[in-house]
């Protein structure tokens, strides 16, 4: 039976078990609970997450560098880092300086947790480079850095995805880049 109902600690396996209510009903009366501030028990527990300190909120994006990273998996054809579609352990850095924009000739999605479609379609979808050139030329945004970080965020271990995150933050803050635009799936 469940540690719960016999009384040992969760060990974390998972078993497959027959239940009066579809896991669709369960989810809507866990949500209605949570919203009424009422007691529920999750199904998936998850652990806890440490949180992550707010930088001070920029007063003149004018004035700043901004850059892009994006976990949906946006590479030049041909993956040139090999970024695998799931718990990937690397991620590229892209330049587009030569390019007013991008074009779906020039990239693919390395990325298994999405309908990607519309992406290598457009894109710009997930790494608006067209519109962020568009806000410098305005003057609303200083700069654009003139590449941008990538990676799929599908299945990463936190630890992991911490450890890449730290990377890159290094390696844009070497670059001056004041503000990150992070897209996502």
């Amino acid at each position: 039976g469940r540690p719960s109902d016999e009384g040992y600690l969760p060990q974390g396996k998972l078993r497959s078990e027959f239940v009066e209510q579809t896991a669709a009903h369960r989810l809507v009366q866990m949500l209605l609970a949570k919203m009424k501030g009422q007691h529920f028990t999750s199904e998936v527990p998850i652990a806890p997450v440490e949180p992550v300190p707010v930088p001070p909120a920029l007063t003149d994006l004018s004035k700043a560098t901004v850059a892009i990273v994006t976990d949906g998996g946006l590479v030049p054809k041909g993956n040139p880092d090999q970024i695998p579609r799931s718990f990937a352990q690397v991620w590229g850095a892209y330049s587009f300086a030569q390019q007013e924009s991008l074009s779906s000739q020039d990239y693919e999605v390395a990325h298994g947790g999405y309908d990607n479609r519309h992406v290598e379609q457009d894109p710009h979808r997930l790494v608006p480079v067209d519109v962020l050139r568009e806000m410098v030329r305005e003057g609303r945004i200083g700069k654009l850095h003139e590449e941008f970080l990538s990676t799929t965020g599908n299945g990463n271990p936190l630890e992991n995805s911490r450890r890449m995150g730290r990377e890159m933050a290094a390696r844009l803050k070497e670059a001056g880049v004041d503000s990150v635009i992070l897209t996502s799936t």
